[in-house]
């Protein structure tokens, strides 16, 4: 059997609504699109674009402002309408650069056109991967070339993660369906880039057709090794993904590369491919809709800054009124004010809630059943950390290791009470300029 994590829960997974759907393209692209400058871990990137500019598809609109801050392109051609404050999933005031759409797609010189790679060396590469603001894709937002740079010469083992064990999220499933042939290019280039020996592509158990593609695609590729994990939430996680498959543990406060791992969201295994083969910067990505109130629910490839009524439209348009749109899964996404929010390079899914499916509990009450503690994979103590937060107790905060809370939402998912831990530990590490998440 394998490895697997301490902790961890089984959700009802709900993929059955988008597993077995197609990647499709927006028939009809939004005629303005919106894109913060804040997509990554860092600074937000500085608009090397103005009003009135005409920009064309694969052109760079705003410059990475630091080393954790990334690139930002559009993926369409028209006019830079505005750069404003505005609303978005990051906040209730983001800088954003509004582009009208002028719809022909036309491209920018040389993008989109392959490279060879022979001639490229390794240091050619990271820039190249940095140039197109590469980040990870599977919610951490690290610009990926800052990631690499620092495990080389101590990372030995490097990991593509098709876990994906958000329900709802089939995005990445539908992504190694589609385009497996360019993911493992992707892992192929990063064992170069870390001039290891074999990378490992791990998938959950519950998608047997993608373990038979990745199966039958790695019988050429010696280095590369499949590894099929039992299903469990968070498996997607970084440090339970290395547990799972080298059952290595990263210690409190580590990082992956301390342990000699790098771990990269299939998503960003195939966008490291397309920057570097196809000389085609980060500017789109496979997006899952879904939710019971969802017409027609479906994994769709949109721009950056198409906004998520966009996409409820190409999806047919929704059944009822919504009570809570999501960015991200049901576990660790965040609610928007609106459906004007635009994806960004982080929106993976977007999930559409009805008000029979709120599980809200007005004024609940811990009944110390320790349940939190039992589920939690970092081996916290929620019930304590919950108590400490409502007091605003930092420094008991700090004993009781907030900062190694990874957002994963499994205590306030197993809670009888239904409090909302998660939600309580996000604000608590706002307010001490802590951030977390997978």
């Amino acid at each position: 059997m394998p490895n697997t994590f301490r902790g961890g829960i089984h959700p009802e997974d709900k993929k059955k609504y988008t597993e077995k759907k197609r990647i499709e393209v927006l028939a009809v692209e939004p005629e303005e699109l919106i894109f913060p400058l804040l997509q990554h871990t860092g600074a937000p990137a500085k608009p090397i674009v103005a009003v009135g500019d005409y920009v064309q598809a694969g052109q760079k609109i705003a410059e990475a402002a630091g080393p954790l801050s990334a690139n930002i392109h559009t993926g369409v051609s028209g006019t830079v309408k505005e750069i404003v404050l505005m609303e978005t999933a990051g906040g209730p005031a983001d800088p954003c650069i509004i582009i009208e759409n002028d719809r022909q797609h036309t491209l920018r010189e040389g993008v989109c056109k392959k490279a060879k790679l022979e001639l490229v060396t390794n240091q050619q590469i990271i820039e190249k991967i940095r140039e197109s603001g590469v980040i990870g894709l599977g919610g951490g937002g690290t610009p990926t070339d800052t990631k690499i740079l620092a495990g080389i010469g101590t990372v030995d083992t490097v990991i593509v993660n098709g876990a994906e064990c958000e329900p709802y999220s089939t995005s990445d499933h539908a992504l190694i369906l589609a385009e497996s042939d360019k993911i493992l290019a992707g892992l192929l280039l990063l064992i170069r880039l870390y001039e290891v020996k074999s990378g490992i592509i791990a998938i959950e158990a519950n998608k047997p057709d993608a373990i038979k593609r990745i199966s039958h695609k790695i019988a050429k590729f010696p280095q590369i090794k499949l590894h099929v994990l039992r299903t469990k939430y968070p498996q997607g996680s970084e440090k339970q993904l290395i547990k799972a498959v080298v059952n290595r543990e990263v210690p409190p406060g580590g990082l992956p590369a301390d342990i000699g791992c790098a771990v990269f969201n299939v998503a960003t295994s195939l966008a490291i491919y397309e920057a570097i083969v196809e000389n085609k910067p980060l500017y789109e990505r496979v997006v899952t809709v879904s939710g019971k109130t969802v017409a027609n629910q479906k994994n769709l490839k949109v721009p950056f800054g198409t906004p998520v009524h966009t996409l409820l439209e190409a999806c047919g348009g929704l059944k009822e009124d919504p009570y809570k749109i999501i960015l991200g899964g049901p576990m660790m996404g965040i609610t928007v004010p609106s459906t004007n929010v635009p994806v960004t390079k982080g929106t993976s899914t977007v999930l559409v809630y009805s008000r029979p499916e709120e599980t809200f509990e007005e004024n609940p009450i811990c009944i110390r059943c320790a349940h939190c503690v039992d589920v939690c994979p970092m081996r916290l103590m929620p019930l304590y950390l919950n108590q400490a937060a409502e007091k605003n107790q930092k420094d008991r905060l700090t004993k009781l290791h907030l900062h190694d809370c990874i957002e994963c939402g499994s205590c306030s998912y197993i809670c009888p009470a239904k409090i909302p831990l998660v939600q309580t530990f996000r604000a608590a590490k706002a307010k001490s300029g802590t951030k977390g998440g997978l």
